[in-house]
């Protein structure tokens, strides 16, 4: 029996070695992004505290026949004791490990839409979510708590209504 699971935890030890899973998928087609878990990305459960991260991965799919591009923004956005101020996030692009996006919790919350980039039919992406408590962030922040759904879908410009 002994090695039975010693093979079995060597197996999953050497094919793992390079495996990496998105923390969260989404599959985007024309009516929408449809997440493949309701887990919340950043649990309410998580403990803060100065200079602690958390990292995150999604990738995202057009499952879509044309070429789109996609974007995210915070809904449903909620904070108490301005902690919003004091937690960072940042969106990298895995591929090329580009920046995005950075900035604080509370101006993603006011961002109206943010490009994650152009996407060919069939084709995904993965993109690295970083939550970051600020090191000079003090006790007045325990206890408090923010929160947002994050909204993922097509983006599209938005046409002018011509004027007569």
């Amino acid at each position: 029996m002994r090695r039975v699971i010693l093979f079995f935890t060597i197996l999953i030890v050497i094919s793992s070695k390079n495996a990496y899973a998105a923390d969260l998928s989404a599959s985007c087609n024309g009516s929408g992004c449809t997440p493949s878990t309701s887990t919340a990305l950043f649990p309410s459960t998580e403990i803060w505290y100065p200079n602690k991260s958390l990292t995150k991965t999604i990738r995202i799919t057009n499952d879509s026949a044309i070429t789109q591009t996609v974007g995210t923004k915070a809904q449903n956005t909620s904070q108490t004791g301005n902690v919003d101020t004091v937690l960072s996030l940042s969106i990298r692009r895995s591929s090329n490990n580009q920046l995005l996006w950075s900035g604080s919790l509370n101006n993603f919350f006011g961002q109206t839409l943010i490009n994650l980039g152009t996407f060919a039919p069939a084709s995904f992406e993965e993109f690295i979510f970083t939550l970051t408590m600020e090191q000079a962030a003090n006790n007045s922040y325990q206890g408090k708590t923010a929160g947002f759904d994050l909204l993922l879908g097509f983006w599209e410009e938005e046409t002018p209504t011509p004027t007569p």
